[in-house]
């Protein structure tokens, strides 16, 4: 039940469209209209929350699917505290089984998102947790992550929001103590996928032609940049999908960046498979791309480059040390695309093909092809 109560009835419409593989699922337009759970808790830069639940058993039956009952606490944008009583389940693969604290999902109950006057269908959110209990580093991984969806907020608007919270979570059981951490609540993916005028599409192996090509290049280059490459767009690993109403083209939306390098958490392992020895070397794994489009997009990148880098040194919740840390980093992705922009002989597909290899290092060897080349 929640404590604030807001009558409204509505009609309810479920709209699914077919793929071939799979399907995509559609919020109606009255979800739409009206406002959600998420709008109603991210009003400000940070947010306070509170769970009550048995964390106990949350924690140390983590690989169970079962929810528990729990209480959700926020305050909305007039000061008014609000509870919902919820479910929880613990999520996510690599996570849940080497967090301290694994992430969570939680689950509103439709009615009363109904009675609150919101929109009934987008009713989950998932919550990423500090994982470490170590406290600053727990909550520098989560900081950092946070601003890492924020970045790609600045560079594309299709994409996923995310909400910086500080969370006060309590056991009701009493068995652990209370605990205040940094959490990043993320947008419900039907209400994602709505906003962006389409639908959620669960599809692998999506044709190249069927993607747009500028939102698979922005996501391709922008994890390139961060140094993620836990990610693939054909088996949608921390990638979901949405077809546009529109168009009829499939928006990748990226998500679920701990792994990067830019975040460099102590748990992250590189793909060695991909042949990458470093939590911090830089592999494309987008597409195939025509030369001009990459130029194209490498061209608005450096148009951000300043924007960028202005976000991560105004996040003056992150120690120093690791906002320099992150904008020396951006810097080093920078410093290397740029020459291979400005010189026109060089084969970005070559480029963005090397393996194995520090971004530093990616630039010297193109050229020294190019340099023996010549010399021929």
């Amino acid at each position: 039940m929640i404590t604030r109560f807001i009558i409204i009835t509505y009609a309810s419409l479920f709209l699914p469209v077919f793929g071939v593989y799979g399907f995509a699922k559609s919020a109606s337009n009255d979800q739409e209209r009206l406002g959600s759970i998420f709008q109603t808790i991210a009003h400000q830069e940070v947010v306070d929350i509170s769970i009550h639940a048995d964390l106990a058993q949350l924690i140390d039956n983590r690989r169970s699917e079962a929810y528990l009952d729990a209480t959700f606490t926020h305050y909305d944008a007039q000061g008014a505290k609000i509870n919902y009583d919820v479910k929880v389940q613990t999520r996510g693969k690599f996570r849940r089984r080497v967090c301290d604290f694994p992430p969570i999902k939680l689950k509103f109950a439709k009615k009363n998102l109904d009675a609150a006057g919101l929109a009934r269908d987008f009713n989950d959110l998932k919550l990423v947790t500090h994982c470490l209990d170590d406290r600053e580093a727990g909550n520098e991984n989560v900081l950092k992550e946070y601003l890492i969806y924020k970045l790609y907020n600045q560079l594309n608007p299709n994409s996923l929001r995310a909400q910086l919270v500080r969370v006060t979570y309590v056991d009701t059981q009493g068995k652990i103590g209370k605990t205040k951490r940094y959490g990043i609540l993320l947008e419900n993916t039907d209400e994602m996928a709505a906003r962006l005028g389409g639908s959620e599409y669960e599809v692998m192996n999506v044709a190249p032609d069927s993607i747009s090509k500028t939102d698979e290049m922005t996501t391709a280059l922008f994890q390139y940049m961060i140094a993620n490459a836990d990610w693939d767009l054909r088996m949608l690993r921390n990638v979901k999908l949405v077809l546009h109403a529109g168009t009829g083209k499939v928006i990748p939306v990226p998500y679920d960046f701990d792994f990067a390098g830019l975040v460099n958490t102590s748990y992250a392992l590189p793909q060695t498979d991909k042949g990458l020895y470093s939590i911090r070397d830089r592999l494309y794994l987008g597409n195939s791309f025509e030369q001009t489009s990459m130029r194209h997009t490498l061209a608005y990148f450096m148009t951000q480059k300043e924007h960028l880098l202005h976000t991560i040194k105004q996040m003056k919740l992150l120690s120093a040390a690791s906002r320099t840390d992150m904008m020396r980093y951006v810097e080093s992705f920078y410093n290397s695309i740029e020459p291979a922009y400005a010189n026109t002989d060089i084969d970005l597909t070559a480029f963005f093909s090397l393996k194995n290899a520090s971004v530093e290092a990616l630039y010297e060897q193109q050229m020294y092809g190019l340099q023996a080349k010549g010399r021929k």
